[in-house]
């Protein structure tokens, strides 16, 4: 008698029991993993940029000392702001906008990049035993404050790093309309958080911008007035030298005509030398003409057909 199973003198059958692992919370990609967001126009990392413009004639060392910083990390970062308007007034020569003092630097980044900058910012933090910020602001070398602000497919506000970006001098600013549109955003912004000294800021710059604007649009166009008087004078020169040439008419028609006048060329004797000889040669052989002539009207007609 077989002994039942689970029995005294029975050996139990191993079973194996799969124990359910607790489940981990979704793990955030890190930056590498992430989908690489390149802005148009940036120079490639393997070539140096002269930050001089930004030290020398800014002399704001501070401002070239962050982008030789964020160059390290990525060079997909674009200024927008007071420090962006401060440049398109050296670009345009607007004494006004040259005279804007940035208090910070707004910095218009991808996602994924505005997490590696913040990750080297943490790092660089706890080798130096100071506090980290977890926020998006942060003071780099403990002078100048930097506002990252991040831009995608969803948030443009601040301008479209895949359209909106002009390189003034080797640095990355955002266009003056993107620029104007954001400086209308933190206007309305100010307007309902009742800050008044932002709001008369913001009104200021906007004004600026739309002198900007019209100095931008006034430069292109007279640059581009001057290409019609050029174009006009060489329009009027290949115009006197069709003068001197009879015209000729177009389609097929003019080419048969070229055919009849080529073929009546040829077929032309020579006018003083040759004159006597031709006459006899005919005179002797006036059936040879007429299939000349022949063969002639064959040819221009299969043309034109």
């Amino acid at each position: 008698m077989l002994p039942r199973i689970g029995s005294a003198g029975s050996a139990s059958p191993q079973r194996h029991i799969e124990v359910e692992q607790p489940l981990s919370p979704a793990r955030k990609p890190a930056a590498a993993e992430m989908p690489h967001q390149s802005v148009p126009g940036t120079p490639p990392r393997s070539r140096l940029v002269n930050r001089s413009f930004l030290e020398n004639t800014l002399g704001n060392k501070d401002l070239a000392n962050l982008a030789n910083w964020l160059d390290g990390i990525t060079r997909n970062w674009v200024l927008t702001g007071s420090t962006a308007l401060k440049l398109w007034g050296y670009e345009l020569n607007h004494k006004k906008a040259m005279d804007v003092i940035p208090h910070d630097a707004d910095i218009v980044v991808t996602e994924v990049d505005m997490m590696k900058i913040l990750d080297k910012k943490r790092e660089e933090d706890r080798q130096k035993n100071v506090s980290t910020e977890q926020d998006k602001t942060f003071l780099f070398d403990q002078k100048i404050p930097v506002d990252l602000i991040a831009s995608s497919a969803k948030k443009t506000a601040f301008g479209d790093l895949t359209q909106d970006v002009k390189i003034i001098r080797d640095v990355q600013v955002m266009s003056l309309n993107a620029l104007f549109k954001s400086k209308k955003a933190a206007m309305l912004l100010a307007q309902q958080n009742n800050e008044t000294e932002k709001y008369a800021q913001c009104v200021v710059h906007m004004a600026l911008l739309n002198e900007l604007i019209a100095l931008q649009k006034k430069q292109s166009s007279s640059g581009s007035a001057r290409m019609p008087e050029r174009q006009q004078k060489l329009v009027s020169a290949a115009g006197n030298r069709s003068q001197k040439m009879p015209a000729k008419p177009s389609g097929k028609r003019a080419l048969a005509d070229d055919m009849e006048v080529t073929l009546e060329v040829a077929a032309a004797p020579e006018p003083a030398a040759q004159a006597t000889h031709t006459a006899t040669a005919l005179d002797r052989h006036p059936a040879s003409d007429t299939t000349q002539s022949r063969d002639k009207r064959a040819r221009k007609q299969r043309f034109l057909d």
